[in-house]
């Protein structure tokens, strides 16, 4: 057995459109239920829409299909969903998976398992929750194989299920004790209320020991007011979505979105703790948050501080938001002070690899990390064949900045804009992102709202920047 998970595309659409028909034929209900939800004989919009993102109130999910490379044959799908809500807490968690029923009891579910959880741990999810119903002894044995450690059977619309937890080991990286452990920066999970409430809470206490803020002459200040069941009102009832920054497995910082019927959003409890502060996360949650924002549709970010928190509204200030005014209320020894800040008509992201160029001095790009695998020859002919057709399209899609010419004596590096024309590109990368997924090349993109550098060249697609602007934030966030 040689299985790999691979995303749905026109290269296997025929191995993918057979095990649905199989299963169709059954009659059975096809799991998970992300690969049932359109219909795969419009194949073209099944690709394009199978994952879905958190807009409209979505969990945001990625679904791969388990390719048995030795017999070239799609033997069942994985659906990953991204963060857990509380519905998703009881009946459904992290991983939804199925086998066709021609190959089940072959130890497919079993390995597919183990490929998916280490797609959670490319995004930094280090406790899974799996369910299943109890009466299906295979589906559990294969969970329990994977280290699933069952919670408890609850009955979910009169079927009984089992809710297994798996902790992931930690790798060498994890468990070293230096500042080099890895960084996430993802939507949170409705298990990790309690400890981010904790995060805020401390965070906030270093502003009260510095303004003399207690719990009786100001009680409803964050640092006092805050706890899980705050935070559970606000993400099951509000429907705020909350973010959590992870240093290896421990959320250090959070921030969460209150979202107006127009198109404003409220930054709330942006929280680092003290012990992890002047290391750049408090800009990555402030820049994570308008990009998020403005992904939701808002074109305004509003928020509140200690108006007497000069140094605060400074830092806030620098990224460009503005002072709009005070007020001051009963139960607060301390002046409310209001800012805000217009979010960018557009962003700009990479494609790229962890390794950095020669020349740019920066995050080698897609098109370059598969360039090296087809001039090493290590595709199979009939994906380097594709490779070149691929290429004449972009070839005649994309313009060339002409710097290239020369040789990019600059060292600068292309940015895609968050326009229709830059998405476009987003979508015709597939080929590249299986190449690179196939072949052991792991994708990140990195996003920001402000230009990261100065501009040499700008299209409709693109732009190109020499240098780095150190006042832009950057995320970086892998690819699943």
């Amino acid at each position: 057995m040689k299985l790999r998970l691979v995303k749905a595309n026109g290269r296997n659409k025929e191995l993918i459109c057979d095990m649905l028909d199989e299963w169709y034929a059954t009659g059975e209900k096809i799991v998970p239920y992300a690969i049932r939800r359109l219909d795969y004989r419009d194949y073209e919009n099944y690709c394009k829409n199978i994952d879905t993102d958190n807009n409209h109130g979505h969990v945001a999910t990625t679904t791969w299909f388990a390719l048995d490379e030795e017999r070239n044959i799609i033997v069942g799908a994985v659906n990953l969903r991204h963060y857990l809500d509380e519905r998703l807490l009881l009946d459904g968690g992290h991983i939804g998976d199925g086998i066709r029923p021609s190959e089940r009891r072959k130890g497919y579910a079993t390995e597919m398992i183990r490929l998916a959880l280490e797609k959670c741990r490319e995004l930094g999810i280090f406790r899974v929750l799996m369910v299943c119903d109890k009466d299906n002894i295979g589906s559990a044995r294969s969970i329990q194989k994977n280290g699933g450690v069952l919670e408890n059977e609850p009955e979910v619309d009169g079927v009984v299920q089992q809710r297994y937890w798996i902790t992931l080991p930690e790798t060498a990286e994890e468990a070293e004790d230096s500042e080099n452990k890895p960084e996430f920066l993802r939507r949170m999970s409705i298990d990790e209320v309690p400890e981010c409430a904790e995060v805020v809470r401390k965070s906030f206490r270093t502003v009260a020991d510095e303004f003399g803020f207690t719990a009786e002459n100001a009680p409803r200040f964050t640092a006092f007011a805050t706890d899980a069941n705050r935070l559970y009102y606000q993400f099951c009832m509000e429907r705020r979505p909350m973010f959590a920054y992870l240093v290896g497995r421990k959320i250090v910082g959070y921030y969460s979105l209150a979202l107006s019927e127009d198109e404003t959003a409220e930054l709330s409890n942006l929280s680092v703790l003290p012990e992890y502060r002047h290391r750049g996360i408090g800009a990555k949650l402030l820049t994570d948050a308008m990009i998020q924002a403005k992904s939701l549709g808002k074109t305004m970010l509003k928020m509140g501080i200690v108006e007497e928190n000069k140094r605060l509204r400074k830092w806030y200030e620098s990224f460009g938001f503005i002072h709009t005014g005070t007020q001051k209320f009963d139960f607060f020894p301390f002046t409310c002070g209001y800012l805000e800040r217009e979010l960018p008509k557009t962003k700009y992201y990479r494609v790229h690899t962890a390794d950095m160029a020669w020349i740019t001095k920066q995050p080698r790009g897609i098109f370059t990390a598969v360039g090296k695998l087809i001039d090493a020859e290590i595709p199979t002919k009939e994906e380097i064949a594709e490779y070149w057709r691929n290429r004449e399209y972009f070839e005649e899609v994309l313009p060339v900045p002409p710097y290239y010419e020369a040789g990019n004596p600059d060292g600068a590096v292309t940015w895609f804009k968050d326009t229709p024309e830059g998405n476009e590109i987003w979508q015709q990368m597939t080929f590249y992102r299986d190449m690179g997924e196939k072949y052991g090349v792991r994708f990140y993109i990195s996003e920001c709202i402000e230009i990261p550098g100065e501009v040499v060249y700008e299209d409709d697609f693109q732009i190109a920047v020499k240098g780095k602007k150190e006042s832009v934030t950057v995320i970086a966030r892998p690819i699943v």
